[in-house]
């Protein structure tokens, strides 16, 4: 049986500013790093064979506490990014209705081929990050993978093992740090664990996902 941890990034200051981040990327606050401890934390009771990491720094500055807790190399995975955002990225969400009216109109209907301009559609999206998972799963069949990547990510590949319309809402979260699993079985991919962040309560940071 193939698992697979799914890591969210840690608060950044670009969270707390509700800014798009994108492929563009924001430093972990300190409640953030704090975030992150608490997780590498969890981890490091249990066996695990490899670590995945986004190359955005966000990512990458989660991920170092849970090498060095799990004894993990850390390797970087182009294809665990967020969604490119295009001209959306660095801009606080509620201006960008105002600085890129017509582009955000098209992206609210949901519809999953929208190509937002120099961005991604959500259809590409899922494409390029389920592709990356597949590598990943069979370089390490029957292994324990720990990804550490975006809210994004994690939705995509959920959207995608359980057979989800990319043009409904989101009828679930992926907080910061938050622990998601699945697992391959048979060749079914199964969803296993959704949203824990319960490492946060115990060490006493739930009031910051």
């Amino acid at each position: 049986m193939t698992r697979i941890i799914m890591i969210r990034h840690g608060e950044t200051e670009w969270n707390q500013l509700g800014i798009y981040q994108g492929q563009l990327n924001s430093n972990l606050t300190e409640n953030g790093r704090n975030q992150a401890i608490a997780i590498a934390q969890r981890l490091q009771n249990h066996k695990f064979d490899c670590l995945y990491s986004s190359d955005l720094g966000r990512a990458q500055e989660t991920a170092q506490p849970i090498s060095k807790a799990c004894n993990l190399s850390l390797q970087l995975e182009k294809g665990l990014r967020e969604r490119n955002y295009g001209i959306f990225e660095g801009l606080e969400k509620n201006r960008v209705a105002d600085v890129h009216s017509e582009a955000y109109i098209s992206h609210k209907t949901n519809d999953p081929h929208y190509v937002i301009p120099n961005g991604e559609s959500m259809f590409q999206f899922q494409k390029r990050v389920w592709k990356c998972v597949e590598t990943l799963a069979k370089k390490h069949e029957g292994k324990s993978i720990i990804i550490v990547t975006h809210g994004g990510t994690i939705a995509a590949i959920i959207y995608k093992i359980l057979s989800m319309d990319l043009s409904t809402k989101r009828p679930f979260s992926t907080l910061n740090t938050s622990y998601n699993e699945i697992y391959q079985s048979e060749n079914r991919w199964k969803l296993k664990i959704l949203g824990d962040t319960s490492h946060l309560f115990y060490a006493g940071y739930d009031d910051i996902v």
